[in-house]
């Protein structure tokens, strides 16, 4: 029998022992093997869009602002459609049969899933493959307008393995060739009164992000955040108001709020409709707490 995989945020410090949160999750299988690249694939779904910042034609300066510009992207819900895989996709895999019984319903979804997109016969390839082509091309649209980074409260093992919702897309390629780092939270030794775990752990874990591209020097920060719960937007602004150099150069801080629970076509569309939109979004010069309706419409 397998073990269960993980998908909530490892804990440090105080955290109860023998809590979800206590318990850290080892990788117990490899990492999926993953298809031939969506671009190969499909085509033209991320025509026209740069593989790398890097332009001969592109000024020194305008390279130096683009470059400190930071998109930070939450994974569940936010790029991976997690809540549709588990809720939805998951009750219409009964026709899969698994040689060994696995206690982790997700991990039972993700082994599914790989079996059914094996069979020429499957019936999400076409849907995951559409949502992949999205999320790549979002993630090279951010890219050319700046650096990005992945926050997720989700653990390594589960990102990790989600990628095999990503039908035709090689996840971890795409990263290393955009540069794009994954950053994953933790439970921290210390929770200020009145926040919640998960707002504590996201804004530890942002900010660690955010001084490792930033560093020290007196550079603005220039920051948008993209995700579907109130802890991304809550953590960014706790951070900027962290900021070191507040005073001296006030930090922009951006925020957009996605749908919760969407089902897969909907995510997808939304991040369709933000990829034409994020040059706008990225590139405004003041602060803004936006949801997708009030940046988009």
């Amino acid at each position: 029998m397998l073990s269960p995989l993980q998908t909530s945020l490892p804990a440090t410090g105080n955290a109860e022992p023998g809590s979800p949160t206590s318990a850290r999750t080892d990788s117990f299988c490899e990492t999926l093997p993953l298809r031939s690249s969506l671009r190969e694939r499909l085509g033209t779904c991320a025509r026209g869009l740069p593989k790398r910042f890097a332009s001969n034609d592109v000024n020194e300066s305008q390279k130096k602002l683009t470059e400190e510009r930071l998109t930070i992207f939450d994974w569940d819900d936010t790029l991976c459609s997690t809540w549709w895989v588990t809720r939805v996709m998951a009750r219409q895999l009964d026709h899969v049969r698994l040689q060994e019984p696995v206690v982790d319903p997700k991990l039972e979804t993700v082994l599914k899933t790989r079996k059914d997109l094996a069979s020429p016969s499957s019936k999400f390839r076409s849907r995951l493959e559409a949502h992949a082509c999205a999320v790549e091309s979002l993630l090279r649209v951010a890219r050319s307008l700046g650096r990005v980074h992945i926050v997720t409260l989700g653990s390594q093992p589960w990102f990790e393995h989600s990628a095999v919702f990503f039908a035709g897309l090689d996840v971890p390629a795409l990263l290393r060739e955009l540069d794009i780092e994954v950053y994953f939270a933790v439970v921290p030794g210390h929770i200020p009164e009145g926040m919640s775990v998960k707002l504590a752990a996201k804004r530890l874990v942002m900010a660690e992000a955010l001084f490792k591209h930033y560093g020290v020097e007196l550079v603005r920060w220039d920051v948008l955040s993209v995700g579907d719960q109130p802890e991304e937007a809550d953590a960014l602004k706790l951070c900027c108001q962290d900021c070191p150099h507040r005073s001296r150069r006030r930090p922009l801080c951006k925020t957009l709020t996605l749908p919760v629970e969407p089902s897969l076509e909907d995510l997808s569309a939304n991040l369709v409709r933000l990829s034409q939109e994020l040059p706008r979004l990225v590139a405004h010069d003041r602060d803004a707490d936006w949801t997708l309706k009030s940046a988009l419409g």
